[in-house]
């Protein structure tokens, strides 16, 4: 727990210059780094972290190996010189076995047993350990603030099979570490906004059908990292945005039987039913605006019957009359 080797160089880019290239350690989940050996190297972890093994990856008969982290190295020679083409170890890292691949004339398979190298820990050979950044401080990851139990730094012993890594574990906030950009976002500032990538059209346009009164969503532009935990208080980044469908009735024309639609400057109607539009006038059959032997409008008079006069207009039915 909290143990990484990564071969490497130290500068602002990779090197293939095998002078600068070394094999490095971390005690504490990668904030800072050892320099172990130069050159190219092939290593593993066994026994849960019990046994670090390394080998030049090159033509030796040196095999390293260490048993308090890292601290210290052993030096074992093999029977024979042997091109290095790899190591292996059992799924899981449980087992105390490595073993070297690699060309000596022939193929050659070479099984390393640690199972004699040192004692079972005992319990007061174990720490707690927790995840922290460079000041110390602890930190979540993936949403968790766990606490585990590792052997402690420096101690030569195998770990039990059975002892329990992790004794106590709580649940972080979100924070925007917790979230990734979405698919068609990025970041051009480490640590800053996830924002539209070139040619990326945001936000989207409302989708075909859409009716109105009803809400659409699209990205936020980010996405919870999978397999994160973290507890959302102040609201999710990976939420969708919603807003309502916009209202395009003004540019739909629908009518159903019996009913009808007016558009200005038209006139639409259908047996017993009318509509009309400024500028014009309908009448309803039995029915008057103006009274009989009354008068509707400048110059205007209505006689018995049903009549209906607005200035500039005349409309009529049978049995009515209207005059201007």
């Amino acid at each position: 727990i909290g143990l990484i080797m990564a071969v490497g160089n130290l500068g602002p880019s990779l090197t293939s210059d095998p002078s600068s290239v070394g094999l490095y350690f971390s005690h504490d989940g990668g904030n800072t780094w050892q320099l172990v050996i130069n050159g190219y190297w092939e290593f593993q972890f066994i026994g849960q972290g019990s046994i670090i093994v390394a080998i030049a990856k090159s033509t030796t008969e040196v095999l390293l190996w260490s048993c308090d982290d890292g601290y210290n190295w052993n030096r074992t020679n093999l029977t024979t010189p042997i091109s290095v083409m790899g190591m292996l170890t059992e799924p899981g890292e449980m087992a105390l076995h490595a073993s070297v691949f690699g060309y000596s004339g022939e193929w050659v398979l070479i099984d390393l047993d640690f199972r004699s190298v040192a004692n079972t820990c005992s319990q007061s050979q174990y720490s707690p350990w927790q995840q922290s950044n460079q000041r110390g401080d602890p930190v979540c990851v993936l949403g968790e603030m766990v606490v585990y139990q590792r052997r402690s730094l420096g101690v030569c012993c195998l770990v039990d099979q059975d002892h329990t890594l992790q004794i106590n574990m709580s649940s972080c906030l979100c924070s925007v570490d917790d979230f990734e950009c979405d698919v068609g976002f990025e970041r051009p500032i480490l640590d800053g906004p996830c924002v539209p990538m070139e040619g990326y059209k945001y936000p989207p346009p409302p989708p075909t059908n859409c009716p109105y009164g009803t809400n659409y969503s699209y990205t936020s532009g980010y996405r919870r990292i999978s397999g994160d935990r973290c507890i959302a208080t102040d609201g999710d980044l990976s939420q969708p945005v919603e807003v309502p469908c916009p209202n395009n009735s003004s540019s739909i024309c629908s009518s159903l039987p019996g009913t009808s639609t007016a558009v200005p400057g038209t006139s639409t109607s259908d047996p017993g039913t009318s509509t009309s539009v400024p500028g014009t006038s309908t009448p309803v059959p039995g029915t008057s605006t103006s009274a009989p032997g009354t008068t509707s409008g400048p110059g205007t008079t209505s006689g018995p019957g049903t009549s209906t006069s607005v200035p500039g207009t005349s409309t009529s039915v049978p049995g009515t009359s209207t005059s201007v």
